[in-house]
């Protein structure tokens, strides 16, 4: 009987201990957090004429060209390129652009003449949009030239620093910015973009990264340094770059310019920097984040 009086004890003692415990709350399916240093861009193109005066010359009245230096200016303006900074709000010529196609929905009962217009489909809309996000110092491309396919050929007349002219012919070409966000620790980032041309057909190439050589197999590239555009963004800030017109034959032509059904038509590039995932105001150890390659 003390023996049954001892074991009923403990079963007592066991099932009221087992009524106190708790579950893990925490699944392994739970979503990852983003990374403490992953930077989110949006990629922004717009499209139009390059004969469209307001897009070509008045829109530039509300951004900064200033924030680059007159060597890079005059350096990107040499081989076709206009660059600079929206630090305020959207210009308005570019809030009329940016109809992208989810503004485009009509609800039943709208009023025929302020509905907007829906897009042909036989032609590319005139703004698209796609977001990036990356990890910082990692790089990300952003297509330009040859989005859909490879140029056949491509022949670019680049202007040196001493001023002259000097012409090249590229097979098989997709023109590129290679891109880098660096975060500052204050919400900002360093956005570093590198027109690059990729080409020809692909084969072993050796490139720098993490303190040795990787070996990479693909096309050439024709990295253009000394057209390396570097901005200094906060948040809701957008780095800009296109073509100058009236610049034939110029790498900047190239990049931002198509033939859609024997019509030219000029590209602008917009990179908005919408959130990094770093800021060390409120921290008391700072990450280390790695340099430019």
């Amino acid at each position: 009987m003390r023996r049954l009086s001892l074991l009923f004890s403990l079963l007592v003692f066991t099932t009221g201990c087992m009524t106190h415990l708790t579950l893990p709350t925490k699944s392994p399916l739970t979503t990852p957090s983003l990374a403490k240093n992953s930077v989110i861009l949006d990629v922004l193109f717009v499209r139009f004429s390059p004969n469209d005066a307001e897009m070509t010359e008045t829109v530039w009245e509300e951004i900064d060209e200033l924030h680059f230096s007159p060597e890079l200016r005059r350096r990107l303006e040499s081989n076709g390129f206009r660059a600079g900074i929206i630090s305020g709000p959207m210009p308005i010529l570019l809030e009329r652009r940016l109809q992208l196609s989810t503004n485009l929905t009509t609800t039943a009962g709208a009023n025929a003449e302020s509905a907007p217009k829906p897009i042909d489909p036989e032609h590319r809309p005139t703004a698209k949009q796609r977001q990036l996000r990356i990890g910082a110092g990692r790089r990300a491309n952003i297509l330009v030239l040859g989005e859909r396919e490879r140029r056949p050929e491509l022949s670019v007349l680049m202007r040196t620093d001493d001023g002259r002219v000097e012409g090249r012919t590229y097979e098989q070409v997709q023109g590129l910015f290679a891109t880098r966000a660096f975060p500052q620790g204050d919400g900002g980032v360093r956005l570093e973009m590198t027109p690059e041309l990729e080409h020809g057909k692909p084969q072993k190439r050796f490139v720098p990264g993490d303190g040795m050589f990787q070996i990479e197999f693909g096309p050439p590239h024709e990295v253009l340094d000394q057209l390396r555009c570097s901005a200094q963004l906060a948040p809701g800030q957008m780095l800009v770059v296109t073509a100058r017109p009236q610049r034939p034959g110029s790498l900047g032509h190239q990049f931002f310019t198509d033939v859609e059904a024997e019509t030219q038509v000029q590209k602008m590039l917009l990179v908005r920097l919408a959130h990094s995932e770093y800021d060390d105001r409120f921290s008391a150890s700072p990450v280390t984040l790695p340099d430019a390659k």
